[in-house]
């Protein structure tokens, strides 16, 4: 088979001179070869020719891909190899996946913007998948620094082109190439700034009551904040249980209602009484008209137009923000101010296997800069609310 595979063509210029070619239609057609300096010279002879098809053939027959066997060879690089041509192609496997929800919509917008024409992907744009080299990789990574990048965006720019070079091995578009060696990029660890428990009861108190549950169910739960925005009324079962099965994935009030980060469902006994009678009052305002009219969600946003009353997180950011400068303690994310601060405290007190469990981080390095917990609600109350002497 790999004997039928291209031609050796002689054509005649209008000059009269003669000249060869190895014609691989539809892969391309080879019109020159490298001299020593790397330069292209025109194909002198037939004999010539016919060595160059024959190296053709031999690589076809190691690779099984005759764009790739024919690479080398071209003085332009096939347009089927080129890496911005995978991306894309990369790129809408992916969202078929987050269509089916096997990924975040949050990922996918990440790895877009990576793949914009001036995004972090362009340094590899103009070249070819052959040319994915350890070499490569290497100036690939100073590029991103020189860019003037972060090192954690550094970081994760690398990571996710690396899990698109694993996308195209498993394809088997790189089969036969070396493994490529990735730098490491090490990041200082991030310490997040935490409030105490005070500090956090203090900002609590100073959002409006019918704003605060979210912002409960965050701090006394450790809740994420793509899970707060996603429970609906009907995932409150009575007497402080509540079914934790679902996050929102995306930004928008009418993101779609999917598993959680960890893929992960459970029930949770709330042990914080101001939650169950915050949780209770808002169930008394959920009326049949109210259900009629598409309102669902739990810890609603009353002010929103969306029918749903679900919270969007420059809502939740905002209105944390301003809670925090009326309570007077400074600047502090949401994040760090609810979950990372409940998990601080709880770990002084609490077992890393429970803490882990509590928080449903799938990986323990994940808690390295949390202590350690046991997560009952007798426990939880003993950890945040020590008996006073």
């Amino acid at each position: 088979m790999a004997g039928k595979i291209g031609h050796v063509r002689e054509r005649v210029r209008a000059s009269g001179q003669r000249y060869w070619y190895v014609d691989c239609r539809p892969a391309g057609r080879v019109f020159s070869i490298p001299d020593p300096a790397g330069r292209p010279l025109p194909i002198p002879d037939r004999r010539t020719a016919e060595r160059v098809l024959e190296a053709i053939r031999k690589a076809y027959i190691d690779s099984g891909n005759l764009e790739r066997a024919i690479a080398p060879w071209l003085s332009k690089p096939s347009a089927a190899l080129l890496i911005e041509s995978k991306v894309e192609v990369w790129l809408d496997w992916y969202r078929e996946l987050v269509s089916q929800g096997k990924r975040s919509p949050n990922s996918l917008r990440e790895l877009e913007r990576y793949a914009r024409l001036d995004g972090h992907f362009s340094f590899w744009y103009g070249r070819t998948i052959l040319e994915i080299s350890t070499p490569t990789v290497d100036d690939f990574a100073l590029w991103l620094g020189k860019r003037g990048m972060g090192l954690k965006s550094q970081r994760n720019a690398l990571t996710s082109f690396r899990g698109f070079v694993s996308w195209l091995r498993r394809r088997g578009e790189l089969d036969g190439r070396p493994d490529v060696h990735w730098p490491v990029i090490d990041v200082a660890e991030h310490v997040p700034r935490v409030l105490t428990v005070e500090a956090q009861d203090r900002v609590l108190a100073a959002i409006p009551w019918e704003l605060r549950g979210a912002f409960m169910a965050a701090a006394y739960e450790s809740l994420r904040v793509s899970e707060v925005r996603a429970f609906d009324c009907d995932d409150y079962l009575g007497g402080g249980n509540l079914r934790l099965a679902a996050a929102l994935q995306g930004s928008r009030a009418d993101a779609r209602r999917s598993h959680t980060k960890n893929r992960s469902a459970t029930m949770r006994e709330l042990w914080h009484p101001e939650l169950v009678r915050w949780i209770e009052w808002r169930l008394e305002l959920f009326s049949p008209e109210a259900r009629l009219g598409g309102e669902t969600a739990l810890f609603w946003n009353p002010r929103p137009h969306n029918a749903a009353k679900r919270w969007v997180p420059a809502a939740l950011r905002n209105t944390w923000h301003e809670a925090c400068e009326r309570a007077g303690v400074g600047h502090i994310g949401l994040q760090e101010g609810t979950r990372h601060s409940t998990l601080t405290a709880l770990g002084a007190a609490l077992p890393e296997r429970v803490l882990r469990a509590y928080s449903r981080h799938r990986d323990a390095r994940s808690l390295d800069h949390y202590a350690k917990p046991k997560a009952t609600p007798d426990a939880i109350v003993r950890a945040l609310r020590p008996r006073q002497p």
